[in-house]
């Protein structure tokens, strides 16, 4: 009896690497780089790349350089404060799960940064995104304290 071992993730023809959700890549035609987030059909992706998500075809992907890491003899413990960096994001026209996934990635990159705050604009509308975005907050142990905007009700600031 014969075995053949296949590969659940997709592969770029005629290359031996194959890429998995949560690897660095590089999309050469829109010359930006980005992290696997999902496998679609046809053999597409989506990429996250920034504050942006991409979909292509994993034929137009190659993997990213690696990235050179800087070693450091302290340790500091703890979050640094961001100095003077404004984070927002305006959630307006899009969907409450799209809304949900931009602002998991302003809430990554704020605290990387050391921001102590940043202002969700969802506006006013039917309510949904500012509903589903007060769930979210409510689940995520990073945030101390969110509330509306008592001089915007279409405005959350979040206390991280």
């Amino acid at each position: 009896m014969k075995e053949t071992s296949q590969s659940s993730e997709p592969s770029i023809p005629g290359e031996s690497s194959v890429f998995v959700v949560g690897a660095r890549v590089q999309v050469a035609a829109l010359r930006k780089s980005g992290v696997i987030h999902e496998f679609l059909s046809h053999g597409k992706v989506r990429i996250e790349a920034g504050t942006s998500s991409i979909v292509c075809h994993i034929s137009q992907l190659t993997p990213a350089l690696p990235q050179k890491i800087h070693t450091s003899t302290s340790i500091k413990i703890g979050r640094p404060k961001a100095k003077h960096q404004f984070f927002a994001i305006d959630l307006h026209g899009h969907r409450t799960d799209e809304a949900i996934r931009k602002l998991e990635i302003l809430l990554d990159q704020a605290l990387l940064a050391g921001a102590d705050r940043i202002k969700v604009i969802h506006g006013f509308g039917s309510g949904k995104v500012q509903k589903a975005v007060h769930q979210y907050l409510a689940t995520m142990r990073c945030v101390e304290n969110f509330k509306l905007n008592p001089l915007n009700a279409g405005e959350t600031d979040v206390f991280l």
